[in-house]
C-alpha cells in the first residue's frame, strides 16, 4: 500500500468568531494545524505524501511556521497546497496532487488536533476489507426529524446513528470516482458521503470522544481544558 494524506485547513472557520483562523489559533504554544500534523509526523514511515490544504495567503506562513517544525525524515514529502472555496473542492485538488503511485489515502480535518495513533491505525487496517472506512461515534442524545414548520415528523432510533469525524480512509480510485460523478451541486460534508452516493459500502468504526473538532468558541475551551488535564 503507498499511502497519501490529505489534510483540509482552508476553511475561514467563521464560527469560532475571532479574526485568526481556527487552524492557526494558539493551542498550548502552537498553532491548532501543528497539533494535528504532529499526529502524521509519528506515522511518517508509513506516508508516501501528505498534502496540507490551505488558502493561497496562508502557504507561506504554514510552510515557514509549522511544516519546518515537523520532526519528517524529508520535507519533500510533506506539500502546502492552495485549497479550494469549498471543502469538497479542497479535498478534490488534494486528491490530484497524489503522486500517480499512492493507492490509499486518508483525508483528515485540521482543526481535529487530538486523534490518537489508535484510531488512525483502526480506520487505516480496515481499508485492505472496503473501499472507504471512517470514524464516528454513538449519538447520547434523542435525535427528532422536523419539517420546515419545525414540527416533528420522526424520532429516530439512536442506536443505529452515529456522528461521523475524521480521519476517513478510500482507496483512491474510489475516492476519484466519487468526487468525477458526484455532481459538484451536490452538497457533502464529508467524503464518505459522496463514496456511498455511488453505491459503494463504507464502513463505520469505534471513534474518540477526543477527537473532536474546533468549530466554536466553546470548542476551544474544551481543547485547553484537555491539555490542561492530559497535563
Amino acid at each position: 500500500m503507498r499511502l497519501g494524506v490529505i489534510i483540509p485547513a482552508a476553511g475561514k472557520g467563521s464560527r469560532m468568531k475571532r479574526r485568526q483562523k481556527k487552524q492557526f489559533i494558539d493551542l498550548d504554544n502552537k498553532p491548532v494545524l501543528q497539533h494535528t500534523l504532529a499526529v502524521f509526523a509519528n506515522w511518517r514511515r508509513e506516508i508516501a505524501q501528505l498534502n496540507v490544504m490551505v488558502a493561497g495567503e496562508d502557504i507561506d506562513f504554514c510552510r515557514q511556521e509549522i511544516v519546518s517544525s515537523l520532526d519528517w525524515s524529508t520535507t519533500e514529502e510533506v506539500e502546502v497546497l492552495q485549497g479550494g472555496q469549498s471543502r469538497r473542492e479542497t479535498v478534490k485538488k488534494g486528491l490530484a496532487a497524489l503522486a500517480a503511485d499512492i493507492d490509499s489515502v486518508i483525508v483528515h480535518d485540521g482543526a481535529r488536533p487530538f486523534l490518537s495513533f489508535e484510531l488512525l491505525n483502526r480506520v487505516l487496517s480496515s481499508l485492505s476489507h472496503y473501499p472507504a472506512v471512517t470514524a464516528a461515534i454513538p449519538i447520547k442524545d434523542t435525535i427528532k426529524k422536523i419539517n420546515e414548520k419545525g414540527l416533528v415528523e420522526e424520532t429516530l432510533d439512536r442506536k443505529m446513528l452515529r456522528a461521523v469525524q475524521t480521519p476517513q480512509a478510500f482507496r483512491c480510485e474510489v475516492l476519484r470516482r466519487a468526487h468525477h460523478r458526484i455532481s459538484p451541486e451536490v452538497k457533502a460534508t464529508d467524503d464518505a458521503s459522496l463514496v456511498e452516493m455511488l453505491g459503494e459500502e463504507v464502513l463505520v468504526v469505534q471513534g474518540e470522544e477526543e477527537n473532536f473538532k474546533l468549530t466554536t468558541p466553546r470548542d476551544l475551551f474544551q481543547a485547553r481544558s484537555y491539555l490542561q488535564n492530559k497535563k
